[in-house]
Order: C-alpha cells, then structure tokens, then sequence
C-alpha cells in the first residue's frame, strides 16, 4: 500500500522525514479495507520502504481483509503511537490502493 494524506500520493512526492521516523518506530498498522459497504479493520505488521513509499505487508489468502482486497483495492491504514496521556496521541492515517500481489491473492501463507 503506497502512503498517502488527503490527496493520494506516491514516492515522487518527497515524505517529511519526521514522518519517515515516525513510521520506522512502529511496526504494526491496522488495515482498513471494505467491500458493498461492509467495512473491515485488521492489524499487520508491516515493513516502510522509504524510497517507494511503500508499507508492504503479508497475510494469509483466506482472511477476510485479503478477500475484500481482492474485490476492492482501495484501502486506509494507521499506524498509531501507544500511550495513556489523552494529549499526546500520536498517529499516522492513509490511503491509497494496496499492494498488487495482495489484490491478485499471491500474498504469503
């Protein structure tokens, strides 16, 4: 899935690097997918490549997220910075289509 905030985008805009730093901290985003407007949330961990910008993940072919991509494409993630102190929520949210080998089903086990 190719980063993206309001408007899709994809490497050629260059990511601000707190962002970049942000996402390498973490390594789990909750997957958002949806298909005849039955939505579906998941977590997976994930792997950020920067000079695409690009979040690969894998899951299993018979998971209902992995269903749903095959059907619909479009997806939103976030990934989200774990704390107890209501102000300092931290997170990153966004959208965009997901990685092809997903949609096709070719995903790892």
């Amino acid at each position: 899935m190719r980063g993206g905030t309001g408007n899709d985008f994809h490497a050629t805009v260059p990511v601000d690097e707190r962002i970049v730093r942000f996402i390498g901290r973490h390594h789990v985003l909750t997957l958002a997918t949806t298909v005849d407007d039955v939505p579906h949330c998941s977590s997976l961990f994930y792997a950020y490549l920067p000079e695409q910008n690009l979040f690969a993940v894998t899951s299993a072919g018979n998971t209902w997220h992995v269903a749903q991509l095959q059907r619909n494409a479009r997806v939103a993630a976030a990934v989200v910075l774990e704390t107890k102190l209501v102000g300092k929520v931290q997170g990153l949210q966004v959208r965009g289509p997901d990685v092809p080998s997903l949609r096709q089903g070719t995903c790892g086990s």
